[in-house]
């Protein structure tokens, strides 16, 4: 499980198990403008930058430092779209070799 889907899942706890005010933030999931990028996290669990289903930074305090690190195009940011390219490049490889295991007729 990524980070992200970490992140919703303990969302949906959260809500599903306590629906009083409480501590605990709702996940922030808002787009970069202008990026293929999102940010997405709490207060509590801190925020990352995705680039679909993929964390592509580490976590900051606050969501204007994580826009900060898109803005600046960091080696950090460049590496985690380039881990999420050959990842979903990898799935998709795998996927086609599966679909054309499949006995036919």
């Amino acid at each position: 499980m990524n980070k992200v889907q970490e992140l919703q899942t303990q969302n949906n706890k959260t809500e599903s198990g306590n629906n009083s005010n409480s501590s605990q933030e709702l996940l922030t999931n808002n787009p970069v403008p202008g990026t293929p990028f999102r940010i997405v996290g709490t207060q509590e669990t801190g925020f990352m930058v995705t680039l679909g289903r993929y964390q592509v930074t580490k976590r900051y305090k606050w969501p204007e430092e994580a826009e900060e690190a898109v803005n600046e195009k960091t080696y950090e940011l460049l590496l985690g779209c380039m881990y999420a390219i050959l990842a979903d490049h990898e799935a998709a490889m795998e996927a086609e070799q599966a679909v054309k295991e499949i006995p036919q007729g």
